[in-house]
């Protein structure tokens, strides 16, 4: 598990400021926005697990004025903050948060419409493969009920424990990627899960099948 607690006040607002334009999160947020495009249909309505201080949603809901979406997160400050972002960046009628837990998170949407459920960032967080378990579970359990889409993105565990070290102190350079967030960074990269492990997972959770089935233009 990560050493830091991301409720507390300077992890969320370097997390946060990490996602604003110009940040070393902001091409991150770029791609993941083209791929959860593709898979989103007209007027899709959305839940993000984990969503942090929203940064990644006001990216997407900006450009995809026809989506809705519900963000939930546990930690309160990531929350409030995120929905400072979203009024400020005047989508706060199609998205909302709240605080919720992604482990148990399913029957709080029950008889509603989901037409895609993404993670962006979120599932290195869960602090031991059982929570890890439980949160894909929920996410079957919803998929098996609506119908809906899926979307992970997060940080992978690598083989060697020096090379995320060694590739954040390369890509570090020349931007605005401050000493706490390269070592918040580093601590979720080792907190990570492996792709053998995720894989493993998702097919035990009956997620094994997860493909891109339609395709939508990125606006």
């Amino acid at each position: 598990p990560e050493p830091m607690e991301m409720d507390e006040p300077d992890s969320v607002a370097q997390f946060e400021g990490a996602g604003r334009e110009g940040g070393p999160l902001a091409p991150a947020y770029e791609l993941v926005a083209r791929a959860t495009s593709r898979i989103a249909p007209p007027e899709a309505r959305i839940v993000d697990l984990g969503c942090g201080p929203a940064r990644h949603i006001s990216y997407f809901a900006s450009r995809r004025p026809d989506v809705h979406i519900t963000g939930l997160d546990l930690a309160p400050n990531m929350v409030k903050l995120g929905r400072r972002t979203i009024k400020q960046e005047g989508i706060a009628d199609r998205v909302k948060l709240v605080e919720g837990d992604m482990t148990d998170f399913a029957d709080d949407f029950a008889g509603e419409r989901v037409d895609l459920v993404t993670s962006v960032f979120s599932l290195h967080h869960l602090p031991t493969l059982d929570h890890l378990v439980a949160c894909l579970n929920e996410i079957a359990k919803l998929r098996a009920r609506t119908g809906c889409g899926v979307m992970l993105f997060d940080i992978c565990r690598l083989r060697h424990p020096a090379s995320w070290r060694r590739f954040m102190a390369g890509a570090a350079a020349g931007t605005i990627a401050t000493p706490q967030l390269e070592r918040d960074t580093i601590a979720s990269e080792a907190a990570a899960w492996n792709y053998d492990e995720l894989q493993r997972m998702l097919s035990d959770c009956g997620l094994a099948d997860l493909k891109h089935r339609r395709s939508f233009p990125f606006a």
